[in-house]
């Protein structure tokens, strides 16, 4: 945790890009938040981009911006996003989605620190931190000629990998304890600590959804609990599910991808309960989101 800690110093020193990888839920952002904390001082002018739901026509003019009547529609000159964080920090989140051609453009930032607006000739001189972040296997995505290899070098000045709850239990029931004292003060309740019985669940849970599963799980059990303690009552039913920690154990053991753990997971569960609704009660999970992995893994 000293080593974590020293590295979110270290990384906020400077204005060199910072590259930020690890599974969905791992708390990639929460991790670039603290450093732009701890960036001159805590750096006011921010901006996050979630580079997965722009379109891809439009992602050049949301990052860069474009000059009046440069295109159709464009009927007043506007500030991207770079331009809008000037002077402080740019996150791109989920930089393994950004289009190959805006690649190209990206990396320009990157060794000229420096936009230019579509529709324009003048550059605009940039003094700005990077901060990317991407849950995907960059080198895969070079062997499938998706990513630029010099952009890929550009980009990993400053590396930070987070590794997945299930491969660092140690700090489990430290994360636990802060959450708790989050939703506990949020909700205004008086509770302080977990039994063994949750305790024991929670140490033998494989917490494919990492920090963002648990912090879901001790918000709803917050939110539940009665007692100053989380109790086996308070917890989402399929986590104190034996037969379905069993099963999820099996399931884990025998691969490595997160994407296959996903995969073997939920068409387990689509194939034992046959309906979208009844996998999102049994996961205490939203309705949209198992809808969205059931498209996923039986429609594609």
């Amino acid at each position: 945790m000293n080593n974590f800690s020293n590295n979110l110093n270290d990384y906020a020193l400077t204005k060199s890009t910072v590259f930020i990888h690890g599974e969905t839920g791992t708390g990639k952002e929460f991790v670039a938040d603290l450093i732009v904390k701890k960036y001159n001082n805590g750096s006011k002018n921010y901006k996050k981009v979630y580079l997965p739901t722009i379109n891809e026509n439009l992602i050049e003019a949301t990052l860069f911006g474009y000059e009046k009547g440069s295109f159709t529609d464009a009927n007043t000159t506007k500030e991207g996003v770079f331009e809008q964080a000037n002077n402080g920090v740019i996150l791109l989140d989920e930089i393994g989605d950004i289009p190959l051609h805006i690649q190209t453009k990206l990396l320009r930032v990157l060794e000229n620190q420096e936009i230019t607006k579509i529709g324009s000739n003048t550059s605009i001189k940039l003094d700005i931190k990077i901060i990317v972040t991407t849950n995907k296997n960059i080198e895969s995505l070079l062997d499938e000629g998706k990513f630029r290899l010099d952009l890929y070098h550009r980009l990993k000045v400053l590396e930070m990998f987070l590794e997945p709850i299930r491969e660092k239990k140690i700090f489990l029931l430290g994360l636990v304890k802060k959450f708790i004292k989050k939703f506990s003060f949020e909700f205004n309740k008086n509770v302080f600590d977990i039994d063994s019985q949750t305790e024991n669940i929670f140490l033998k849970h494989n917490w494919f959804g990492n920090i963002r599963e648990l912090k879901n799980v001790i918000e709803a059990s917050i939110i539940k609990c009665k007692k100053n303690i989380i109790t086996v009552s308070d917890l989402p039913k399929y986590l104190v599910n034996n037969t379905n920690l069993k099963e999820e154990y099996i399931l884990i053991n025998d691969i490595d991808s997160f994407e296959s753990i996903q995969k073997k997971i939920f068409t387990h569960y689509f194939k034992k309960y046959k309906s979208v609704r009844e996998v999102s009660k049994v996961l205490n999970i939203p309705v949209r989101t198992v809808y969205r992995k059931y498209k996923k893994y039986f429609k594609d």
